[in-house]
């Protein structure tokens, strides 16, 4: 056994702490020493990192490994993730400030940046990619979500993955000489669920601006939770060394040589069969009687002659080989290519694919694998999978936005850990060391209790404090899962397994924290195990508000306080706005009472206009009389047109909606019928005017004009009012279309005068979400607008956001109209 690959999984410290249960099995049982390589996913980068770094003391005595699982041990009671909630709010506000005075925004500053300085200050120091040891070759698995692919940081750089024809996967190298450990850490394992994308540029990792733009790099587990496909890679980059066949290269050297020399035996089309003939073809020169003489070959010849078959021939066109099933995926999908396409391959890629045909033709006959794929193949490759069982929901309401995205990344993530398993369970040599395996008593005695085990495959995948609880069982369970998969490969492993009680890094090294009662003696005494299985049954759920604030950490001191503030302040300012509200409330009843067209304009601005109005009924006049005001004054003339619907009469919008209440004071002098009628012109052939004082019988009249326009009259009887009385009249309805207008950039309406009145009042509640300026009044003797006068109110008062505008006239002037414009501020946005 010389080459031996270790892949250890992702899963946030749950994993970190079940590979260091699995790392320190395979120390006692003296496998560690030979692992050559390493692919890690985030929580197993953590470890993984920390291994290849101290790689001679986790091979070194007990006191040695002891002290150097007790930094990781520490590391995971730091509470990580609420130590980054804590100061992100600090981190993120002086980042705004470097944005505001264009500095830029400082890497360390963000979430992830945040994690990668936690790595760098309580892990691996300022420590750059090329002080990676060559041995073991460490592969650190992130996924790059800038082109959607797999990449590898090590110890010379980058490797990422580039999809070739044939669906074969190659990895294409970029030089990062500024890049550091921590950082490629951060970027293996910054989580979706709460970690954006580490953003890197090719400033940030000394890379040349052609070969590394900036980059988004997020958790491996998104593209490849086990870190196995990694080794494919390995594996196929030694086909690359075009040195002949060894016998070293046959795991069953025997049996394939004997298969090869009586292959004669099979059927013309047998795989085999074909192999043997080319076989025959390089050992013969061409001469009749070789293939009689093909069992008196040495065994060093017949290796070179397949050897030769592989360099030379294209097997991958013949018809026999064309339907073979190849164990790795990848080569299975290049032969197919190739089969169905005329399309060359590359040198490495034949003798890669022609390997794989060989070493299938010999399995088919022989029934187990006798002949690695590659040259850089693995005796092993043992895959410590922290990976949990896929929790199924019990909520019967659908969930958020965000819940909808954490669990379809949830679904995605286990999908593509099913499909690596799927593809790789089968393969030769792979041991898997699942978390979700339960060993039993029989198996093993010094395991924990089953029903322990079963809990601790559910312990939360986070970054917060785990508790000595969490990290003995996590640990425990790590040690035995390994030691139950090596012994069941005795013939590879051995025999001399170590059999005492499983390592408890909190017992057996120096204790993270104080001794803890809650954690047992001995997990897999039987009397114990209720007890610590309903303890780690709440470990499966996540921390957040309980843990979010600790004494020991600075930030907590600062973020209390500012919180306690807030908690008092609040429900003080919210105490003093409702209080403030009522008084409010009460003013504007109170004003309401004073004043009908006050309690009108309330009313309108809670409610809203009323609906369309529709038509008013009407009598047609063939003639009307000239309207005559003798014997009435109108005392005051209060008016509200609410315009919020309205910004362009020529468009779609709610009508104009007119309030109108005029106090008529009859006097002496009058006609003897004591009615008053109003006249309008108009094209409209409908009219929407309603009088609200029935008392005073009010009738409403047209008469066609030759013009095409209408004449509007509108009656109403004033004659039981005695001389010197006063009355109101209360007029609502929809103002005439020609009444308001949009010319340009200008939005201009019109009111007009009939008779003198002591004062009119004007409130307008303006078009909705439209500001606008220079509000002025203009009047003009109706039929002479050519001599239109700027009018300059008594009162004039533009309430805030441009809602409410109102102006008081005194003594207007009969016969008149009046028209307001102002200018919309928002007018060239539109245009």
């Amino acid at each position: 056994m010389h080459r031996l690959g270790l892949a250890l999984s992702g899963g946030g410290f749950r994993a970190t702490l079940y590979h260091l249960g699995v790392v320190r099995f395979l120390r006692d049982a003296e496998i560690l020493p030979k692992v050559t390589h390493m692919t890690t996913v985030s929580g197993g980068s953590i470890l993984g990192a920390h291994l290849a770094l101290n790689w001679e003391r986790y091979c070194g005595s007990e006191e040695e490994f002891d002290a150097a699982a007790q930094e990781v041990v520490r590391f995971v009671q730091l509470d990580v993730r609420n130590r980054i909630v804590r100061r992100f709010p600090l981190a993120s506000s002086f980042n705004t400030l470097r944005r505001l005075f264009r500095l830029g925004s400082d890497r360390q500053l963000t979430r992830p940046g945040l994690l990668e300085k936690h790595y760098q200050q309580f892990l691996y120091g300022e420590t750059s990619l090329f002080q990676l040891p060559e041995q073991p070759q460490l592969h650190m698995l992130a996924t790059n979500l800038s082109e959607g692919r797999l990449c590898s940081f090590n110890r010379e750089g980058l490797l990422r993955q580039r999809r070739t024809p044939g669906r074969r996967d190659r990895f294409e190298r970029v030089r990062l000489g500024l890049a550091t450990v921590p950082m490629a850490v951060a970027a293996s394992s910054a989580f979706p669920g709460f970690f954006p994308p580490l953003e890197l540029r090719s400033w940030d990792v000394g890379a040349d601006e052609g070969e590394f733009s900036r980059q988004a790099f997020t958790d491996g587990g998104v593209f490849d939770n086990l870190g196995l496909r990694m080794f494919r890679f390995i594996e196929q980059s030694g086909v690359r060394d075009t040195a002949p066949l060894k016998a070293r290269d046959f795991l069953e050297l025997e049996a394939a040589l004997a298969a090869l020399t009586s292959a004669d035996s099979l059927p013309d089309d047998a795989p085999l069969r074909q192999l043997h003939n080319m076989l025959v073809s390089t050992q013969s020169n061409g001469t009749p009687s070789a293939e009689a003489s093909l069992l008196q070959h040495p065994p060093d010849e017949l290796i070179a002659g397949l050897w030769e078959v592989i360099r030379s021939e294209e097997l991958f066109r013949h018809p026999s080989f064309e339907n073979m099933e190849l164990s790795d995926p990848s080569a299975q999908s290049l032969l197919t290519y190739l089969s169905a396409s005329e399309r060359e391959p590359e040198l490495s890629d034949r003798l890669w694919l022609n390997r794989h045909i060989v070493e299938a033709a010999l399995r088919q006959v022989i029934g187990k694998p006798c002949l690695r794929t590659a040259r850089g193949g693995f005796d092993g490759v043992l895959v410590s999978d922290a990976g949990a069982p896929f929790k199924v929901t019990a909520d019967d309401r659908a969930p958020g936005l965000i819940r909808t995205s954490m669990r379809a990344s949830d679904i995605l993530m286990n999908r593509v850990w099913q499909l690596e398993v799927d593809a790789f369970e089968k393969s030769p040599g792979i041991l898997f060391l699942p978390m979700t395996d339960v060993v039993s008593p029989s198996q093993d005695r010094h395991a924990p209790h089953p029903e322990i085990q079963r809990q601790v495959s559910r312990i939360r995948t986070d970054l917060d404090r785990f508790s000595d609880l969490e990290i003995s069982t996590l640990v425990q369970h790590g040690y035995c899962i390994a030691r139950k998969a090596c012994r069941s490969k005795a013939a590879f492993f051995g025999t001399s397994m170590p059999g005492g009680p499983p390592w408890d890094p909190l017992r057996n090294g120096e204790p993270a924290t104080s001794a803890a009662p809650n954690v047992a003696a001995d997990l897999s005494e039987e009397t114990q195990a209720l007890v610590t299985a309903r303890a780690l049954r709440k470990s499966s759920l996540r921390r957040i508000w309980s843990t979010l604030f600790s004494r020991d950490d600075w930030p907590t001191f600062v973020w209390v306080p500012l919180l306690a503030v807030v908690m008092l302040f609040v429900p003080y300012v919210l105490y003093r706005l409702n209080e403030k509200a009522q008084q409010q409330s009460m003013v504007l009843t109170a004003i309401a009472e004073t004043s009908p067209m006050y309690r009108e304009i309330l009313g309108l601005l809670e409610d809203g206009p009323p609906p369309s109005l529709g038509p008013a009924p009407f009598e047609e006049a063939e003639t009307l009389e000239p309207p005559d005001f003798t014997g009435f004054e109108v005392i005051s003339d209060t008016r509200v047109f609410d315009l919020r619907g309205w910004s362009d009469p020529n468009e779609n919008t709610p009508p104009a909606f007119v309030h109108s209440r005029v106090r008529i004071r009859r006097t002496a002098g009058g006609g003897d019928d004591g009615h008053i009628r109003f006249h309008a012109m108009s094209h409209d052939e409908e009219f929407s005017f309603f009088c609200r004082t029935k008392s005073l019988d009010p009738v409403l009249r047209r008469k066609a004009e030759p013009d095409g326009r209408y004449t509007w009259e509108f009656d109403v009887d004033l004659s039981h009012i005695p001389i010197g009385g006063d009355t109101v009249l209360v007029i609502e309805g929809h103002p005439l279309p020609e009444a308001a207008e949009a010319v340009a950039d200008e939005g201009r309406f019109q009111f007009s005068i009939p008779l003198d009145t002591g004062m009119a009042q004007i409130w307008m509640l303006m078009p909705e979400n439209r500001e606008y300026e220079y509000f002025e009044i203009s009047g003009y003797e109706i039929g002479n607008p050519e001599q239109a006068e700027i009018i300059v109110p008594d009162k004039k008062v533009e309430l805030p956001l441009g809602a409410i505008a109102t102006f008081q006239l005194i003594n207007p002037k009969a016969n008149h109209r009046y028209e307001c414009r102002w200018k919309w501020l928002d007018a060239g946005e539109e245009g």
